[in-house]
């Protein structure tokens, strides 16, 4: 034997830990964002670091393209959507709540008619891993 027996009993329990671990993560709703302006758009989130305000990646979402984010762990999120032509204007931010186990919530980005960022919800029923969009 290459290693201890006692080594492949951790190995073991490691290897089955990790397995309920990754099954608990697919099995949470997830969320997601759909541009349905005609623009690309940046979306942000933006994380409380020491009481301070710190921005999370961008993700560039072009017109019609949908991400989603499956590790939401509740609560709400702090987003805000930026033109990428000029990053430093923001044209819509707010919190936007994160779905239970037992729903997947797709935020779609549309215009008003003045002109503005409109957000709205759609929820869909989570009915396990396969329930994700293809």
């Amino acid at each position: 034997m290459c290693f201890p027996i006692n080594n492949f009993w951790r190995i073991n329990l490691a290897g089955i830990l990790l397995v309920l671990l990754f099954t608990a993560q697919t099995n949470a709703g997830w969320m997601g964002f759909r541009n349905d302006t005609k623009d690309t758009l940046v979306v942000q989130e933006i994380f409380v670091v020491n009481g301070q305000q710190r921005p999370g990646k961008p993700q560039r979402l072009f017109a019609g393209e949908v991400v989603r984010d499956a590790h939401c762990n509740g609560g709400a999120r702090t987003i805000s959507i930026c033109d990428p032509k000029n990053p430093n204007v923001v044209l819509w931010s707010g919190a936007l709540g994160c779905p239970p186990a037992n729903e997947n919530v797709t935020y779609v980005i549309k215009i008003d008619a003045r002109g503005g960022i409109v957000i709205e919800t759609q929820k869909t029923a989570h009915s396990g891993p396969s329930s994700s969009p293809k």
